[in-house]
């Protein structure tokens, strides 16, 4: 069954599945806000809202979304539906997950599955997966650019195999629009096929979506600063880098991490010499050789000839794709040999799909045997299911998969870090501060709650852990933030002076409950926070003028 060809219930059935798809995925994988880069963004948006908000803080005063319609759409939403920035971009995610299973369920189809079997494949492949190394997701938590994009070129790569080349090619460059590096890889290989094919028709929604990030970055709202394409990489910089986000270091990955992409590339090509596919091989096996070359090119253009711009589009992080399409062929070729009665063949294909979700490491976790023991019995199971060709048991167990996984192997994917007591602290601060202060987490090391503080209560903080992963993007920011975090938040300890925090423009230190700043001025207290004002209480803690 298809979009074009099939009747309208089976239409309705297919969109039916992909959002009962989607909303599973909000319970695992799952989803998080402010706990990774939204931290960034979110006060980046907040500040071009209200430029009278976040004046002093280093982060929201550098945006780097020039290249990109992420910050267009998302204020363009809150306009047009009045909601907040964290409802319409929890919105976006949820659509382009569900665009990205879409994706996955027409290259089931197209790879020889039938309707319940193609969406047990999307169900089971949105298990997500941890890209250890590049430090990316399979399935994205977070309602950033990243996961908008590759839901996008899920879906731009299950059109191309159903080859409506004019959609695929629109799906692709709205990827582009929202997140270049991570759409780069597939936008090349489809360029290629379409030029090789001579369908110019299908290159006029790329050249659109060019022509609309020219006008995004001409009229980009709020502050911009220009981004240093053709610089190299000073040794204080590439140290910094290498401290901060040495995800973009592949040297730093280990031989056997690297190791591991080779045997998933390896993977690949035998599930697509299994499976031989008519149509989407060019796709599929580009996207794996382009992931794995990704590896030596990323060394020699970011460690061999230290060029800045590769820190912005981190080409070492196309390694996803090796997982992905890993993924994606495993769950057919396990599918489709269970349904011929190949037993144990699809027993080994789906035993590798439910034991990725579990881990980012082939070797070296301490929870591996419990995790090899999950995944072969859901693997058994699926397998039985297959044989016996009960194929609507087949999205039942998808959907129980969900649930399984989480409770037999005992996954847990993120800290749970808000909490009420830091929510009213972002209350406290909202409603009876200065918009100008500026706050201090010194015990917070790198922690997740500076950053939520400052989205929650359009605070500026000091210098936060969460920051300093814009040194891929501005140099001086970088030296700033690292001078920031060795003068107050390297040791982990209050000072007891609150001259020298005054004297930096700090005006309030929050510490946790039971700590004391003895030259301090208390404000405010709770379950789990208490904070000091630097300054005299009378000018300190005068009401905010927002709510």
């Amino acid at each position: 069954m298809t979009l074009r060809g099939g009747s309208r219930l089976e239409r309705a059935a297919l969109f039916a599945g992909v959002l009962l798809i989607a909303l599973l995925t909000y319970y695992f994988p799952g989803h998080t806000y402010l706990h990774q880069d939204t931290q960034i963004y979110v006060p980046m948006f907040e500040r071009i809202w209200d430029p009278s908000v976040l004046a002093k803080d280093l982060s929201a005063t550098r945006p780097h979304t020039t290249f990109t319609i992420y910050d267009e759409t998302a204020l363009a939403l809150r306009y047009l539906t009045g909601q907040s920035f964290r409802t319409v971009l929890i919105g976006e995610q949820f659509v382009f997950r569900a665009a990205g299973i879409l994706g996955i369920y027409f290259i089931a189809v197209a790879l020889g599955l039938e309707f319940l079997p193609a969406l047990s494949v999307a169900a089971v492949c949105s298990l997500g997966a941890v890209i250890t190394g590049p430090a990316v997701l399979a399935m994205e938590y977070e309602p950033t650019p990243r996961a908008f994009a590759m839901g996008l070129i899920l879906l731009a790569l299950g059109l191309a195999f159903r080859e409506s080349w004019v959609q695929s090619s629109m799906a692709a460059g709205l990827g582009f629009l929202y997140h270049a590096p991570t759409s780069l890889v597939f936008l090349l290989l489809l360029l290629a096929w379409l030029i090789w094919k001579r369908n110019f028709r299908a290159l006029i929604p790329l050249a659109a979506m060019l022509g609309i990030l020219i006008l995004a970055v001409v009229f980009q709202a709020g502050e911009t600063e220009p981004h240093p394409f053709f610089t190299t990489l000073d040794p204080v910089l590439e140290q910094l880098q290498r401290m901060r986000a040495s995800y973009n270091w592949v040297s730093l990955w280990g031989a056997g991490l690297i190791g591991q992409y080779v045997i998933f590339f390896a993977l690949v090509m035998l599930a697509l010499w299994r499976l031989k596919p008519a149509r989407g091989v060019w796709f599929l096996g580009g996207l794996a050789v382009l992931g794995l070359l990704s590896i030596p090119l990323s060394y020699v253009l970011m460690e061999g000839l230290k060029w800045s711009l590769m820190a912005q589009v981190q080409p070492g992080r196309a390694t996803l794709f090796i997982t992905e399409t890993a993924l994606i062929l495993a769950a057919v070729c396990g599918v489709r040999a269970g349904l011929a009665g190949g037993v144990f063949e699809s027993g080994a294909w789906l035993f590798f799909v439910f034991l990725l979700p579990q881990q980012n490491r082939l070797w070296g976790d301490p929870q591996m045997l419990r995790e090899v023991l999950v995944a072969a019995g859901l693997a058994a199971a699926a397998a039985a299911l297959l044989r016996i060709r009960r194929q609507p048991l087949l999205p039942l167990f998808a959907t129980l998969s969900f649930f399984l996984l989480p409770a037999l192997g005992g996954v847990k994917n993120y800290p749970v870090v808000r909490t009420p007591s830091l929510d009213d602290l972002s209350t406290f601060a909202r409603l009876h501060t200065p918009k100008d202060a500026v706050f201090l987490f010194p015990q917070a090391l790198k922690g997740l709650a500076p950053g939520m503080f400052r989205a929650d209560s359009y605070r500026c903080v000091y210098v936060d852990w969460k920051t300093g992963g814009q040194v891929n993007y501005f140099r001086d920011l970088g030296i700033e933030w690292w001078k920031r975090w060795r003068e107050t938040m390297q040791s982990g300890v209050a000072d007891p002076n609150p001259d020298r925090y005054r004297s930096l423009g700090i005006d309030f230190i929050v510490l946790k409950t039971g700590s004391e700043l003895p030259g301090g001025t208390e404000v405010y207290r709770n379950a789990q926070y208490v904070v000091y004002a630097t300054r005299k209480a009378s000018t300190s803690a005068r009401e905010g003028t927002d709510d």
